[in-house]
């Protein structure tokens, strides 16, 4: 999961200041660990890793597949299933990866679903729509909507389904094992499942300026000083001097083969954990602007220059409609307009996440009408 980006707009009347534009082009993928990613993948804006495949997301909003689908039940002797992607899938803004099932988010809000259904994982729920975020676990789902509420579908065999009542104002979600997360706006931190090992609802105290999540076997979380903690099944320890950190990514593997990432803003990746064989990152990896982690092997994605932390904002006005921006997105990510009409005032007020799609969004405050003075940002996860 990546750290949110945040972009200040002042405006009174209307005077904007604005953010430098990075490149949002399309990057190669390198893989260690599992089955080797295909050859010639360019144009790449997203990447998955499950237990023992790989999906990665192209520029064009197609999906391509490769490795293998291990069930839950089964040894690593397998039989393995050769994962493919469904046919005509395509104009999709995210994907996910469990350990034998795969989620694509479309860009129409609907989420499509593939690979093995031991325990109704890809049985989306009927009339599911306005989904910004998917995640995917072992044996089970769940999807993010516009309206900061989540859906869970799947296993519950350790109320990894059991979301807490009245959960609302999430802005990213992450399953992992029998585990899962979700990232509120205000910066804390809810779990349900094994999320603390032995005990089913334990979270390390003081979770409150926490900027990303992420589920495997452990969960780990990005603080906003750059700082990373991690806890639950494996229990492998982070790395004492690790700071600066943008992103991160949780494998999914069992506690004998699993390794959890960070991605740091100079473009470096550390890992930590235990994987057979390979080394946990391989040498000289830089110009990483994406991470994904996974059982056999991980991802990750480069770029021509560092993870950028800021985007351009253009196309502003502000009529009887209200106040209207336009920001350039990426496939993956998921942003929010928010306001305040003082900077004294202790809360931003939240309108609805939309999800990126590698073009131009529209992102509108209806009641931005008749306001002398307000102020706004725009956040990304």
């Amino acid at each position: 999961m990546v750290r949110p980006l945040v972009t200040f707009l002042l405006i009174c009347g209307l005077d904007l200041l604005l953010a430098a534009c990075p490149s949002l082009a399309g990057g190669t993928v390198v893989g260690w660990g599992g089955p080797p990613p295909p050859a010639g993948l360019t144009n790449v804006v997203a990447i998955a890793s499950g237990y023992a495949h790989g999906l990665v997301l192209n520029e064009d909003g197609t999906v391509v597949a490769w490795g293998s689908y291990l069930l839950p039940d089964w040894g690593p002797a397998g039989p393995w299933i050769p994962v493919t992607v469904p046919s005509g899938l395509g104009n999709v803004v995210a994907v996910a990866s469990g350990m034998a099932h795969s989620l694509a988010l479309k860009a129409d809000g609907t989420v499509v679903a593939w690979g093995t259904n031991t325990d109704g994982q890809l049985n989306v729920p009927a009339g599911l729509s306005n989904v910004v975020a998917v995640g995917a676990g072992t044996r089970h789902s769940l999807a993010l909507k516009t309206d900061g509420t989540v859906v869970a579908w799947g296993s519950n065999s350790y109320g990894q389904n059991d979301m807490p009542i009245g959960l609302t104002n999430v802005c990213a979600i992450a399953a992992g094992w029998v585990n899962s997360l979700a990232l509120k706006a205000d910066g804390s931190v809810i779990g349900w499942g094994i999320t603390g090992g032995s005990n089913p609802t334990e979270l390390p105290t003081g979770l409150t300026k926490v900027e990303a999540i992420a589920a495997g076997d452990d969960n780990v979380v990005l603080q906003a000083d750059g700082t990373v903690i991690g806890w639950g099944l494996g229990g492998y320890a982070v790395p004492a001097d690790l700071t600066n950190v943008v992103a991160i990514a949780a494998g999914l593997g069992g506690p004998d083969n699993q390794i959890d990432l960070a991605l740091k803003a100079d473009g470096t990746v550390t890992g930590w954990g235990f994987l057979f064989g390979p080394p946990l990152v391989p040498p000289d990896l830089s110009n990483v602007v994406a991470i994904a982690a996974g059982g056999y092997g991980s991802l990750a994605l480069v770029g021509d220059a560092p993870p950028a932390r800021q985007v351009l904002l253009s196309d502003y006005t502000w009529s009887p409609n209200g106040f209207n921006i336009s920001l350039r997105t990426q496939r993956g990510r998921v942003y929010r307009l928010e306001f305040k009409n003082s900077l004294e005032d202790s809360q931003w007020a939240a309108l609805p996440l939309v999800a990126g799609d590698g073009g131009a969004q529209p992102l509108n405050d209806p009641t931005g009408t008749a306001a002398a003075q307000r102020f706004y940002r725009v956040r990304r996860w």
